[in-house]
């Protein structure tokens, strides 16, 4: 299980499309899965989508209602009325983080398919405990989970029969439509305690709430896998031991349970920060100036960067909602104020920087 906007690093940038069970005839090379082009009848845009957040074919796996990525990133199937012809992107609209307004009210519940009791309060503490290390990660933070016992929930915890623990005992989703990934499921490995104890059920149901915010696995690099997708989180390091988010580093790794680390934590205020930022700088070194500004705080794949000079329009272009913006021109000697919005022109981040040579 790797880590969040990346170690809170690499931002998954996984939208999970809604509906019900896909039966998709398919080929497989090796362990990849090879579909039809678009506009045939077997076209499935949610295996395109996947492929173009940059997973490797090699790490998706069809497992029936859903494909899964990177052993335990979920992503659910459209309907067998949806995938017929190309249909429109819409269901993949927003960005792969959770919007900055719905980050700090996300609901979580435990659901009640637990075959005892027993096991499911088990579930509801670990749940808790999970809730409190998200809750508590930095006071420079958004981030704000809220348990209730029942009813409608933005996330639910809930077991699913379909996973065997044979490999992964658990998955996570990532965003869609800018809300966190409505599921966490569990395999029965979960109920043995000669497997699971408290502190490593807290571990791991808190590695797949973060992956619900969007968080991808930290160590991409050094577990066989690429940064394809990921976007890295501004003052993180590229990699760290012991992020909560790191790949196959559950029970046995963590008897104590989750603890962040300081890129996990810095990762979390860079991409959910109480108080939206955004920073301009004149790289003299480089010749260039830099934005960088919160992913969650415009809910859009893209987002509209101005540059005035010494108050005057410059230019502005589209560029994708990844936080940062690197005009690589050499701009002449003054003062730039350099704004990015999305949809409204009024409702924007600006900074300002000025050019010395």
């Amino acid at each position: 299980m790797k880590f969040l906007y990346v170690s809170f690093r690499r931002v998954l940038t996984t939208l999970v499309c809604s509906s019900v069970l896909l039966a998709l005839s398919c080929q497989k090379e090796g362990n990849a899965l090879i579909l039809p082009n678009s506009g045939t009848e077997n076209y499935d845009p949610v295996y395109e989508y996947i492929l173009s957040l940059g997973f490797s074919k090699d790490k998706i796996v069809d497992e029936g209602r859903y494909y899964t990525a990177e052993g335990d990133i979920s992503f659910e199937k459209q309907s067998k009325t949806d995938k017929g012809a190309r249909p429109s992107h819409s269901v993949f609209k927003g960005m792969p983080v959770v919007n900055y307004t719905n980050v700090g009210n996300i609901s979580v519940t435990v659901g009640n398919n637990f075959t005892s009791t027993t096991w499911r309060n088990k579930i509801v503490t670990a749940t808790q405990a999970a809730i409190s290390s998200w809750n508590n990660i930095s006071s420079s933070s958004k981030i704000h989970f809220d348990y209730i016992p029942s009813g409608p929930a933005t996330i639910t915890v809930n077991y699913d029969p379909s996973l065997d623990g044979s490999a992964d005992v658990a998955r996570g989703g990532m965003p869609t439509n800018c809300n966190a990934s409505p599921s966490v499921r569990l395999a029965a490995l979960t109920n043995d305690p000669n497997e699971f104890n408290a502190a490593q059920l807290h571990f791991l149901i808190t590695h797949e709430l973060g992956h619900s915010l969007g968080f991808r696995h930290t160590n991409l690099g050094t577990n066989g896998g690429t940064d394809g997708g990921g976007f890295h989180v501004w003052l993180t390091p590229e990699t760290e031991n012991g992020s909560v988010m790191n790949s196959q580093a559950t029970w046995g790794y963590t008897p104590q349970g989750p603890s962040f680390t300081q890129g996990d934590q810095t990762a979390a205020a860079q991409l959910y920060p109480v108080t939206p930022y955004v920073y301009a700088n004149w790289n003299s070194g480089l010749n260039n100036l830099t934005l960088e500004w919160p992913m969650s705080r415009f809910c859009s794949t893209t987002v509209t960067v101005e540059i005035y000079k010494d108050g005057i329009y410059d230019y502005s272009l589209p560029v994708s909602n990844t936080g940062r913006f690197v005009d690589t021109r050499i701009p002449g000697p003054g003062s730039y104020e350099l704004t990015v919005y999305a949809n409204n022109r009024d409702d924007n981040l600006s900074a300002f920087t000025s050019v010395v040579y």
